[in-house]
C-alpha cells in the first residue's frame, strides 16, 4: 500500500506524471479477458529511461511493487497489480531511436506498437516480421516472447531480439545494463538476452530494444480454402512443409469460421467447415512456383472453396477476419461474455490428436470454445467462452484448459506457445517444467531479491515477507 507520504515523494519526483484518478486505475487493472482486476495504488507515466530508474530506486527504496506496462493487451493478467503499487506506464517511451537499413535493425523504446513501428518501417521499403495481438508494445512482446501468426516463418521475439537496455536491482539501487550486440553474432557468455524474452517484467524493465528488420518482399499471395475435417489441414502442412516456405498459415474451425463469417461479413465462405489461410511471400518466380504446389495438392485432396489472391490489397479482407476471431467469438457465439484463451504448442505431427482428445474434453464440460491455430507451428487456442462470476461454468472452463495443457504435455508440447504465463496459467509451470523450477526462483532471487517486480507473475516467491 502507498502511503500518503509515500505518495507526496513520488509526485515531487515526478511532477505531473503520476495518476490516482479511479478512471486511470481502472484502465490500467485488467482487460476483457476473464483475470480478475487489480488496481494499483498509483500510475506512473515514463517519458524516459530516467523516469524509469527513478520509479524503480524509488519502489527498491520503499520495498513497492513495480508493475511495467505496455499496451495492456496481454490475455494472462500479467499487468494485474495483485499487491497493489506503482504501474509504470510505458506508453509515452515510443520512439524510434536509431534505424539501420545496411546491417538491418532498428532501436526503439519499449512502448511503440508494433504496428506503429511498420508504419515507420514501410516507406523505407522494411517490415518487423512479429505480430501479435493488435497494437501490442515492443516491449510487452518482449516480455511475453510473442510471436503470433508470422511465427511459421520469423519465429518468436527471442529470435528476432538482439540486444536491449533494461532497468534492474543493482546491489540496493536502480540501474541499467545492456545485454545483446548489434553484430549479427556472438558467442559471449551467458546468453541473457534469452532470458529476458518471457520474463514478463518479473527481472526488471526494458527501457531499449534493438529488433531484427526485413525488407518487404515484392510479391504476396493469399491462399484460402476449406476442409471438412482437420485432419486433412495437418496432413497439409506437414506435406508441403517439405517444399514450400509459408509467410503465414492460420486455422479457423467450424466455430469459430460460423462466429468470423458472421462477425466479418464474409459471403463466399461456408460457415460449417474448416478454414485455412496461407500466405506466401517473396520473389515473382518463387510465389508462382509455391501457389501451383499448394494448389495442386489442394485439388487432389479435396479441398472445396478454393481462393486466391494475388496481391496484399485484394487479400485484407481476410486477413482481417482472421485477426478479429477474438472478438468475433466473444460477439457472435459467446454473446459478449468474456475469453479465456487456452495457448497451448506441440508437434505438427501431434496436433490433429491432440486438437480431437481436446473436442472431446470440451464436450464433456459443456462449453464452447471456438478453435484458432498458426498451424504451421502447432501453436492452437481454444477461446473459451464464459461468465467469470458464474463460478460453476468458470469452474468448468478451468478444468478444461487444464485438459488442453495435459494433452498438449503428453505429447511433448507447452502450455503456452506465445502468451506467456502471467497468473493464468503459473499452475501449469510445475507440471511442464518440474524439477527445473528451482533454477528460475534462484534466477528470480538474484534479480530480484525484495520481490517487487511485477510480484505473483510466472513462479510464485516469498513476496509478502520482503516487501514490508
Amino acid at each position: 500500500m502507498l502511503t500518503s507520504e509515500l505518495f507526496s515523494k513520488l509526485q515531487n519526483l515526478l511532477p505531473e506524471k503520476i495518476f490516482s484518478s479511479t478512471e486511470i486505475l481502472q484502465q490500467h487493472a485488467g482487460n476483457c479477458f476473464y483475470i480478475p482486476s487489480y488496481l494499483p495504488d498509483v500510475v506512473c507515466y515514463a517519458e524516459s529511461e530516467e523516469d524509469v530508474i527513478k520509479v524503480t530506486d524509488f519502489c527498491i527504496r520503499n520495498r513497492i511493487p513495480l508493475i511495467p506496462y505496455g499496451s495492456g493487451t496481454s490475455v494472462e493478467g500479467h499487468t494485474s497489480a495483485i499487491y497493489g503499487g506503482i504501474c509504470l506506464d510505458l506508453s509515452r517511451m515510443n520512439k524510434v531511436l536509431e534505424f539501420n537499413p545496411i546491417d538491418r535493425y532498428v532501436v526503439v523504446q519499449p512502448g511503440i506498437p508494433y504496428n506503429k513501428l511498420n508504419e515507420f518501417l514501410e516507406p523505407h521499403g522494411f517490415h518487423f516480421p512479429v505480430e501479435a495481438g493488435w497494437g501490442a508494445s515492443i516491449g510487452g512482446m518482449m516480455s511475453t516472447n510473442a510471436s503470433g501468426a508470422g511465427a511459421t516463418d520469423a519465429g518468436s521475439m527471442a529470435k528476432n531480439v538482439i540486444g536491449c537496455d533494461v532497468v534492474i536491482n543493482k546491489s540496493g539501487k536502480a540501474g541499467k545494463i545492456s545485454i545483446g550486440t548489434k553484430s549479427p553474432k556472438s558467442s559471449a557468455g551467458y546468453n541473457l538476452l534469452t532470458l529476458f524474452a518471457g520474463a514478463e517484467g518479473t527481472l526488471g524493465v526494458i527501457t531499449e530494444i534493438c529488433v531484427k528488420i526485413r525488407e518487404n518482399f515484392t510479391h504476396y499471395r493469399t491462399i484460402c480454402c476449406q476442409f471438412d475435417e482437420i485432419q486433412k489441414v495437418v496432413n497439409f502442412v506437414v506435406n508441403m512443409k517439405k517444399s514450400v516456405h509459408f509467410r503465414r498459415i492460420e486455422l479457423l474451425d467450424k466455430l469459430q469460421t460460423k462466429a468470423c463469417v458472421i462477425y466479418s461479413k464474409i459471403n463466399d465462405l461456408h460457415a460449417d467447415k474448416n478454414t485455412l489461410i496461407i500466405e506466401l511471400a517473396g520473389n515473382d518466380y518463387l510465389v508462382d512456383h509455391e501457389s501451383k504446389l499448394i494448389i495442386d495438392y489442394l485439388n487432389c485432396h479435396f479441398a472445396e472453396n478454393i481462393k486466391i489472391f494475388n496481391d496484399k490489397k485484394s487479400a485484407e479482407n481476410i486477413w482481417m477476419m482472421r485477426k478479429n476471431a477474438c472478438p468475433a467469438a466473444i460477439q457472435v457465439i459467446g454473446k459478449s461474455k468474456k475469453a479465456m484463451a487456452t495457448d497451448a504448442s506441440v508437434p505438427i505431427s501431434k496436433l490433429d490428436e491432440c486438437i480431437q482428445a481436446c473436442y472431446l474434453h470440451m464436450e464433456k464440460y459443456g462449453l464452447e470454445a471456438p478453435l484458432v491455430a498458426h498451424i504451421g507451428d502447432g501453436n492452437f487456442h481454444f477461446t473459451i467462452l464464459l461468465n467469470p462470476d458464474d463460478q460453476e461454468e468458470m469452474q468448468r472452463a478451468l478444468k478444461f484448459n487444464q485438459c488442453v495443457v495435459r494433452e498438449a504435455l503428453k505429447v511433448g508440447g507447452t502450455c503456452t506457445g506465445e502468451h506467456g504465463i502471467g497468473l493464468g496459467k503459473k499452475s501449469y509451470l510445475e507440471a511442464e517444467y518440474g524439477d527445473s523450477l528451482f533454477l528460475m526462483r534462484k534466477i528470480k532471487q538474484a534479480f530480484d531479491p525484495l520481490g517487487i517486480f511485477n510480484p505473483g507473475k510466472v513462479i510464485d516467491v516469498d513476496i509478502m515477507n520482503r516487501m514490508v
